[in-house]
């Protein structure tokens, strides 16, 4: 269970990069939508998922979807530690308790074994995926502040 959790977390790097550049157009989007409906920006622009790709493209290159990448890696690797632990740690207890093997527990302790690695997962991730959208959102409006930086304003003033 330890190795398949190790496993996992090291894995957690490589989806990482590839899911950066979505979530900082999401990121983006929502916080333009938030603007817009708070009067921060003017109402009409274009706020949909090619102008905000533009913009990235235009303002920072290829490399500028990676903004907030190590802020990413920091919440998937632990998270998908927890997820996966708590999965086969759910697994292993529902075979010894049934009596059987990890692959013949059935379809509710299986469903239920994933749920409780998915709640797992979020317990761990969400205080940093709230830092790393804030970097992600921040950086559209060109301020650079890092993890620990964003981190202590969050603690500061909310």
């Amino acid at each position: 269970d330890l190795q398949k959790a190790s496993a996992g977390s090291l894995a957690s790097i490589f989806s990482a990069t590839a899911l950066c550049p979505t979530e900082l157009v999401k990121c983006r989007l929502q916080a333009m939508h938030e603007m817009e409906a708070t009067g921060k920006v003017a109402r009409g622009q274009k706020s949909t998922v090619w102008s905000v790709v533009k913009t990235v493209l235009k303002k920072n290159g290829p490399l500028g979807f990676y903004e907030g990448l190590t802020s990413t890696i920091v919440r998937e690797v632990p998270g998908y530690f927890c997820f996966f632990g708590a999965y086969e740690l759910c697994r292993s207890s529902f075979a010894q308790h049934m009596g059987t093997d990890k692959d013949s527990i059935g379809i509710l302790p299986l469903m239920f074994s994933g749920g409780l690695g998915g709640a797992c997962l979020w317990l761990m991730v969400y205080p940093i995926d709230c830092v790393k959208s804030r970097i992600q959102v921040y950086s559209l409006a060109g301020r650079q502040e890092g993890f620990i930086k964003t981190f202590m304003g969050i603690v500061r003033t909310e």
